[in-house]
């Protein structure tokens, strides 16, 4: 080990730089020439950037090297400086004299000297890196060894912020290998960066760990745990943390954690198919793991299930219940995108944390700008909010280019002939097999902390193919279930082949979630009653329906799918336009929710721009009021309640943007068909419900869950779905602040 010095790179000082540029800038000022406004403006900002250098960095004497490009836009000024008070040829002179005086930190620079026996002129560039420390050298090429013997092209490079990671680029350089090395796990603000030159990360085949720990290499399959003891030197302020001895190499799993999403995936049916062995790879999961009902918010759960999902957050912090709200202060009803969420996902923590994700079609969740691996936005979810995204950027189009898009399209302007909904069977079965193969290319990348993607193609087939498989349903024809058999079966197979294959890749050292998000079942409710209900308790009349209007509803229906999919939007806003007026005029009104709840708001004095109803004892009595009349339905043809109870949603839900909600959730009993409302303060209103959709949202979701310390059985205690954000970060070793949820103490454990 040579001793350090004046000459040693890390430690030798500049501060004959800063006398000469402070003695050039105050002779300067002391003589009668003392130069234009641009040389004192040049010698300012030279000043402002080595005082702002050494501010943000720290004054730290291993960071005299880094300094010299602002003492080489000093000289600059001193040899000006130096013109400007004696002439251009006493400037030459010292300029020569300085480089004469320079000698010897050339020739004899203890780490790059010119001459002798280490001169760069001589010594391999690996070996200058490894000039201190020459005995790690063996270390360094086995570590690059290892990833040449693998046929690794692409490595990622996991560092801490004072790692050594030059001698492991010259070692590769060493032995021949020449491909890609890009960094892992980045957090700070460059990870926001995003080239357009860049291209789709290529999957990792090997990952090197450079820390204060030691070296470690993780090779495609393989996963170490153990790292080598660290050599820590501070001689000469160098503070070095590399393996002395052999590098430690297991099995590594594509990703730590694999969660796996059934979109509205009703569990009775998983539990059923699976116990009568239709659906093998989901049985095979079951057994031997962790499993628990899931419990979703009360009444608004189906716009609100995801986003309380990713966050951990309730309806009330994060904002949002369902895909068109009520703008707060105005009586507008807007669409409310992934992006709107007041609550981040609990994968931006990971991020934070070092952790790689892989994110794929998880529904209404945002787009990351900072995420450290990949995210896929709609590509092939339910009501998807806009085109395809990705981060990076160029992975939306790799996966067009080799997956194609989504062969399905808005599923609710499916046809309810036989051809129309085998169609739609056929493309949802071809989905689920797409996005597999999707999700698998990327799991192969490896790498990956946690790897989570949800498919579909359940929350569809139960919308649009529910009738079908239940026999009880009323627009259940024979002659269509002979035709096409259950095709919902058929879309839970494809999911089962799908999940079956995931899990297998996850291999077994992975812990593996699959979940059922919330429920389906038929869809019977009251929601499209409401409207009509809520005037009449007014004492309001009902519009008239032009012959005009019903016209135009007529033709409208007869506008191809395709087409009335791209006018959808404007249509919406055309028919909020008039409904905005309307509730203006109200003291309480309806507002946009899915079917299974229905929303109520008051017109209140103070938050609605022309409020009618007080705040206080005024609103409260009203709400016992509707509570009251609402709790007195019935359905006409049976005589059966049709409302199951009415929530307050102040009492429920607690958060900052609670007046984001309904002030009102009407919950209606689901178990028979509506065709009507009456009560002795409404009278009788006699309709059916005419919408395509003829199964609906259940609130139930199912949790299954396997892996390392992962105690297997069957809780009968629901989980709350806040609770699964916090628990899979906690399974990684992430704390999440800040939510509503907690660890799931079988899961998070590990």
């Amino acid at each position: 080990m040579p001793a350090a010095g004046w000459n040693f790179d890390d430690t030798a000082g500049s501060p004959l730089h800063v006398l000469a540029f402070g003695l050039a800038a105050l002779a300067l000022l002391a003589s009668p020439r003392r130069g234009s406004r641009e040389i004192w403006i040049f010698a300012a900002c030279c000043a402002c950037g080595f005082i702002l250098f050494n501010a943000v960095f720290a004054w730290q004497v291993y960071h005299a090297t880094l300094q010299l490009p602002l003492f080489v836009l000093g000289s600059a000024f001193f040899g000006a400086a130096v013109e400007r008070i004696g002439g251009r040829a006493p400037a030459v002179a010292l300029a020569g004299l300085l480089i004469v005086l320079s000698t010897p930190w050339l020739t004899n620079n203890l780490m790059r000297p010119l001459f002798g026996e280490h001169s760069v002129v001589r010594v391999p560039r690996f070996d200058q890196h490894l000039r201190l420390h020459p005995e790690l050298k063996a270390e360094f090429v086995r570590a690059a060894e290892l990833v040449e013997q693998a046929g690794c092209r692409s490595v990622d490079l996991s560092v801490d912020q004072d790692s050594w990671e030059y001698p492991f680029w010259a070692a590769l350089d060493a032995v021949g290998w020449r491909a890609r090395i890009q960094h892992a796990g980045v957090v700070n603000y460059t990870s926001k960066l995003e080239p357009s030159h860049c291209t789709v990360p290529t999957p990792a085949c090997a990952e090197v760990d450079i820390s204060m720990a030691g070296v470690v290499v993780r090779t495609s399959g393989e996963r170490t745990d153990e790292r080598p003891g660290p050599l820590v030197s501070r001689r000469h302020g160098v503070y070095l943390h590399l393996a002395r001895r052999a590098v430690s190499v297991r099995r590594m799993e594509p990703a730590e954690l694999v969660v796996i999403g059934l979109d509205a995936a009703e569990p009775a049916l998983l539990e059923r198919w699976a116990a009568e062995g239709r659906l093998p790879a989901i049985a095979r999961l079951r057994d031997g793991a962790f499993s628990a009902p899931i419990e979703n918010p009360p009444g608004i759960y189906t716009g609100a299930v995801w986003p309380c999902l990713v966050t951990g957050a309730s309806p009330a912090r994060h904002g949002r219940y369902f895909s068109r709200q009520l703008r707060n202060g105005t009586y507008d009803v807007v669409d409310f995108p992934a992006a709107a969420l007041h609550a981040e996902p609990f994968w931006e923590a990971l991020s934070r944390a070092g952790w790689r994700s892989a994110v794929l079609d998880v529904p209404k969740a945002p787009l990351s700008t900072s995420l450290a691996g990949v995210q896929l936005c709609d590509w092939g979810t339910h009501d998807a909010e806009a085109p395809p995204a990705s981060r990076p950027r160029e992975l939306a189009r790799e996966i067009a280019r080799r997956f194609g898009g989504d062969p399905v399209g808005p599923c609710d302007l499916a046809r309810a002939d036989a051809r129309s909904l085998a169609r739609l069977r056929d493309a949802l079965v071809a989905r689920a097999a797409r996005k597999a193969e999707l999700a698998l290319d990327v799991l192969g990348r490896g790498g990956f902390h946690l790897f989570f993607t949800v498919f579909a193609e359940s929350h569809c087939a139960g919308h649009q193919l529910w009738h079908v498989h239940d026999p009880e349903h009323p627009r259940h024809r024979p002659e269509l279930a002979r035709a096409l058999g259950d095709p919902l079966l058929d879309v839970y197979r494809a999911l089962d082949a799908a999940v079956g294959r995931l899990v297998d890749a996850a291999g077994p050292r992975a812990t593996v979630v699959l979940f059922a998000s919330h429920g389906m079942g038929a869809h019977y409710d009251g929601t499209f009653l409401l409207d009509e209900v809520l005037r009449r308790l007014d004492g309001l009349p009902t519009p008239r329906r032009s012959s005009a209007v019903e016209a135009v509803r007529r033709a409208w229906r007869r506008v191809p799918a395709r087409f009335r999919s791209r006018l959808q939007p404007l249509a919406d806003r055309v028919y909020e336009a008039s409904r905005g007026a309307d509730r203006s005029r109200r003291r309480f009104f309806q507002v946009p929710t899915n079917d299974n709840c229905a929303g109520i708001r008051l017109n209140l004095e103070g938050r609605e721009p022309a409020g009618r109803v007080e705040r206080g004892a005024a609103a409260d009595a009203l709400c016992a009021e509707l509570e009251r009349e609402l709790l007195t339905l019935v359905e006409p043809h049976t005589g059966r309640p049709l409302v199951r109870r009415v929530l307050r949603t102040r009492d429920v839900f607690h958060g900052e943007r609670l007046d984001d909600l309904p002030d009102l959730l009407v919950q209606w009993h689901r178990d028979a068909p509506v065709r009507g409302a009456t009560s002795e303060r409404i009278g009788t209103i006699a309709r059916e419900y005419a919408g395509n959709r003829t199964g609906d949202h259940r609130a139930a979701g199912l949790l299954l869950a396997r892996g390392p310390r992962v105690a297997p059985g069957r809780s009968a205690t629901p989980v709350a779905v806040t609770d699964l954000a916090p628990s899979f970060a906690a399974r990684l070793g992430v704390e999440l602040g800040g939510v509503d949820g907690r660890p799931i103490a079988a899961l998070a454990g590990g």
